[in-house]
């Protein structure tokens, strides 16, 4: 079971000519990130006694780079309180999930993929969504 989030961000009026959260920048800071959280970067060996347990810590994350070719704008909802248009989830390109890393859960991707993986979508409007899956059996405080 993975543990799943999506950032979105619009890109700012006054600078359109600023890019939003460029690739290599995000790139960089992905790479620190695992210098600093290194079991992230590891992959679930499970042992004899079907427990799991983190190796090869320099295996590496995943990292998707995808674009869409909407604007964000496209996605809003127009709320029945009179509000502005709000950005909703499920307004998203299939729900959001197509703004998330392709993620295996079954026992064979448990153990073969990245424990961590990143898509970073670039929308036409310059807005960038930032999607992670994370394996919730690392983050679980249990033995």
């Amino acid at each position: 079971m993975p543990i799943i989030v999506v950032f979105v961000y619009r890109q700012e009026e006054k600078d359109p000519q600023q890019e939003l959260i460029p690739i290599e920048k995000f790139r960089r800071a992905l790479e620190k990130l695992l210098d600093y959280y290194p079991h992230l970067a590891g992959r679930i060996v499970m042992r004899e006694d079907n427990s799991p347990h983190i190796e090869q810590l320099d295996a590496g994350a995943k990292l998707v780079v995808a674009e869409c070719d909407e604007m964000l704008d496209d996605f809003n909802a127009i709320g029945d309180d009179g509000g502005p248009p709000r950005l909703i989830v499920t307004n998203l390109p299939d729900g959001g999930n197509t703004l998330l890393p392709p993620f295996d859960p079954s026992e064979a991707g448990i153990t073969r993929d990245p424990i961590l993986n990143v898509q970073h979508t670039r929308f036409a409007c310059g807005g960038v969504s930032i999607g992670f899956c994370l394996r919730y059996i690392v983050c679980d405080g249990s033995d």
